[in-house]
């Protein structure tokens, strides 16, 4: 391993050294400023002179103290007595070489074991932090530390067995931190590995997953290995569009087999924890979980806030809460999703309501929010669910939003999929109930006599849309895209990620708010120049 010195000054050009046979030579490979180079002892030592030689009036200049030669036991008296002078290092046992091992077996697993130790003590001053900032803790895990894993995992062969006691700190101390102490069972930290998108929550398992992507990396850049083996001049053609198609190929199995972990796993779920799983897996339920935790956007959780989070998607016991509610009945998380005592119910729907009138304001024109509908004046309805009050509103209308002057009318709805009047249907059978109800209440009315058309804006309260919510949206998305000049990408995940967030914080809010009050004001009964004169308070 040819270290390069300090920048000298170019100097005169030196005859290279005499070239050996083609099949003679050493083989090398170059990234940036680190040289290596392979091959029997004689010819290694004849490529290595070649570059002191040569290096320096290409720029290069080679520093041999600094400089490895790693050999086999029954190699180094030959070794020694070729590179006597040299001031090569020489090792049997091996060396770091790119951040990865190159050597021994022992050499390897002496390297690994003194990462992983490292590791351990991270996590475990991670695990502190969690215990006060878990969401900034978590995000710091699955955005940064475990990519450092990566590399290793994928350039270092057999080491599953050494990463062990990582994952015995991350389950017994980083997810205990994360979760307000709950010491999760065996299956439940396999779901917990998967990604957000699968009911996941990322947090690897590095012991379960080094061999597999081992086996990735070699199988991405064997292309590019069998060049250097060769020693090709030049790439050879079509080598960036293989790497393309073998990391497309490496990303559809690994997905493969994430999915082939889910349904395990869901075959020893209860009801309600498939049920829960289904829930996390709808698109935008996940997005509070990958955002960064930025409080001046409004995207970050205190811990009690987060461990209800956790402990609301996983279905798990939340502690602490009251026994029973202030409006009499026995209290739990289902009742504290309906409970109408209190205002939560309407506060979740008003903040969902409020954000989409802002959004519809940047780009349409004519926007309303609780728009009243004309009275009905001798026309008749064919519903009978058909609502013909006379102060009848809907929740937002705008034009231009479909049809160019066209009004477009929206209603609201934030729904419990854990309610029981859903507990028999699938959660897109429980999308599609709640907005047919909508459409039989208002479709008929805004069309016939509004002229317009409506769209049942129907959430649920767990962060997924309805059908018809989501294609509204991407309409939404796509206007707010042209509008600015920025990516569909970015202006849709910041819409999902903005109405995850609304809907959590109102679920939240929904099972730790008070529902009562701890006094009862009378001030409006308060004759407050009586009390002035009462009292001998002066004015002023």
């Amino acid at each position: 391993l040819a270290e390069p010195a300090e920048p000298a000054e170019p100097t005169e050009r030196a005859e290279p050294a005499e070239p050996a046979e083609p099949d003679d030579h050493a083989k090398q490979a170059a990234y940036a400023d680190d040289l290596t180079g392979g091959g029997k002892l004689a010819n290694v030592k004849q490529w290595f002179d070649s570059i002191v030689v040569n290096g320096p009036r290409l720029g290069y200049n080679a520093e041999p103290t600094k400089s490895w030669l790693i050999v086999k036991e029954e190699k180094l008296a030959e070794a020694e007595a070729i590179f006597e002078g040299t001031g090569v290092n020489i090792t049997t046992h091996g060396k770091k070489h790119l951040g990865a091992a190159l050597g021994t077996t022992d050499y390897k697993n002496e390297f690994v074991s003194s990462l992983v130790e490292k590791w351990v003590k991270q996590i475990e001053v991670l695990s502190e932090i969690a215990s006060y900032e878990p969401h900034a803790a978590y995000i710091a895990f699955t955005s940064c530390i475990r990519h450092k894993y990566s590399f290793y995992l994928r350039t270092i062969q057999g080491i599953d067995a050494l990463l062990q006691p990582l994952e015995n700190v991350l389950r017994n101390k980083l997810i205990p931190a994360l979760t307000d102490g709950r010491h999760v069972t065996d299956d439940e930290r396999k779901l917990l590995s998967l990604p957000p998108r699968l009911g996941g929550m990322g947090l690897i398992m590095p012991s379960e997953m080094a061999d597999e992507e081992f086996e990735f990396s070699t199988a991405a850049t064997v292309d590019l290995t069998n060049a250097i083996k060769e020693q090709l001049i030049e790439l050879p053609p079509g080598l960036d569009q293989k790497s393309r198609e073998a990391k497309a190929g490496i990303r559809k199995a690994r997905r493969g087999k994430q999915n082939l972990i889910l349904e395990d796993l869901v075959s020893r779920m209860t009801p309600a924890e498939k049920r829960a799983n289904e829930i996390s897996r709808d698109t935008g339920a996940s997005n509070w979980l990958t955002s960064l935790p930025i409080e001046e956007k409004g995207f970050h959780l205190n811990k009690g806030e987060f461990w209800d989070a956790v402990h609301l998607r996983y279905t798990w016991p939340i502690s602490r809460l009251p026994s029973r509610c202030a409006c009499g009945d026995p209290f739990n998380v289902a009742h504290a999703l309906s409970c109408k005592k209190g205002g939560f119910v309407h506060r979740r729907h008003d903040a969902i309501r409020d954000m989409t009138g802002d959004l519809l304001s940047e780009v349409c024109v004519d926007v309303c929010v609780e728009p009243p509908l004309m009275e009905l004046t001798g026309e008749a309805l064919t519903l009978r669910t058909a609502n013909t009050a006379r102060d009848a509103r809907l929740d937002i209308s705008a034009r231009g939003v479909w049809t160019r002057n066209q009004r477009a009318f929206f209603d609201v709805r934030v729904f419990d999929p854990n309610a029981r009047r859903y507990q028999n249907q699938s959660l897109s059978q429980a999308y599609r109930a709640n907005e047919m109800e909508k459409k039989h209440h208002y479709g008929e009315r805004v069309l016939e006599i509004e002229h317009g058309s409506f769209t049942p804006l129907v959430f649920s309260v767990h962060g997924g849309m309805g059908r018809e919510c989501k294609v509204f949206y991407k309409r939404l998305c796509s206007l707010l895209s042209e509008k600015r000049g920025e990516n569909y990408s970015v202006v849709s995940s910041w819409v999902r990620t903005r109405t995850s967030f609304s809907l959590l914080r109102s679920a939240l809010m929904a099972i730790r708010g008070t529902r009562h009050r701890y006094y009862q004001p009378k001030v409006a009964d308060v004759d407050m120049v009586l009390d002035l004169v009462e009292t001998g308070v002066r004015e002023g």
